[in-house]
């Protein structure tokens, strides 16, 4: 869990930084989950790895913030997969995550979102 959930954001990271920074711009969206920032009982491992995608995110976004490039922590709560874990019918259509990720890469140069919780209402 560890390895695809940091690891993975950290390698996908080293290998598009280069070139953002001599194009001195560009956004980042590190995809991760509620569960970094409001763990929750039975997802230890789970909620401490997106905890992990969380300090990467904010720390990372104070290097590379000098060469124009934003970096943002998604935190979509439960959402419609396809893996088989249990679905609760109220939980989030996946496009509300891909609206969420435009919105993002939407803002422009002047605003920057550094965290957005994604949350299906009611739970």
């Amino acid at each position: 869990m560890y390895a695809v959930n940091v690891l993975g954001t950290v390698l996908f990271t080293r290998e598009v930084l280069g070139g953002m920074i001599a194009r001195q711009g560009g956004t980042i969206i590190n995809l991760s989950s509620r569960r970094g920032i409001e763990p929750k009982s039975a997802t230890t491992a789970y909620s401490a790895s997106k905890a992990a995608v969380l300090a990467l995110s904010r720390a990372l976004a104070e290097e590379v913030s000098e060469h124009g490039i934003k970096v943002t922590y998604l935190a979509p709560g439960g959402t419609k997969t396809g893996l088989s874990t249990p679905k609760d019918e109220r939980f989030l259509d996946p496009s509300a995550i891909a609206e969420a990720i435009v919105y993002v890469c939407e803002t422009g140069d002047r605003v920057w979102v550094r965290d957005l919780a994604v949350l299906p209402l009611g739970l």
